[in-house]
């Protein structure tokens, strides 16, 4: 009787052991979907606006790309854009379009939110030399020479 007794006990504790370990799986499982969860949504979105400063006209077209990163994009016809999923921190974020100085600016991207920008590009102040093209028309060759067969 003794000897069941003990046995039974033993049971017991196996069974106890194995809900307890069950349990903490179940929450390991939970507490691991979370934090997943929470993981994938530390990103954050920067759009905006770029004018040509002195016309106040788009600037269609301009790159925009945020420095040491792969991500980027172009202004559309009406010099928007939008850079959509960036990880959440701080960044240089450049802009550059042709015949303009380009600007780099520092900015928070924020999880969850979005950074709303507007740039205004000046002319650019460099100015490229004069070349000069010259072209003569060479006189055709216009001799026929006739052959008696």
């Amino acid at each position: 009787m003794l000897s069941e007794c003990k046995e039974i006990k033993m049971l017991i504790f196996i069974f106890a052991i194995l809900k307890y370990n069950i349990m903490n799986r179940v929450l390991l499982f939970i507490v691991s979907l979370f934090a997943t969860a929470q993981l994938l949504a530390q990103t954050g979105t920067v759009r905006g606006f770029v004018y040509e400063e002195e016309s106040g006209e788009p600037a269609m077209f301009s790159n925009i790309v945020l420095e040491g990163t792969k991500i980027g994009g172009v202004t559309d016809a009406n010099g928007f854009f939008t850079l959509s999923k960036v990880p959440v921190g701080q960044y240089n974020l450049v802009v550059t379009y042709i015949g303009f100085d380009g600007l780099t600016t520092s900015i928070e991207i924020l999880a969850n939110k979005i950074s709303n920008q507007k740039f205004y590009l000046k002319e650019s102040s460099i100015q490229l030399n004069t070349i000069q093209l010259s072209a003569e028309r060479q006189e055709a060759n216009s001799e026929t020479i006739k052959s008696n067969t």
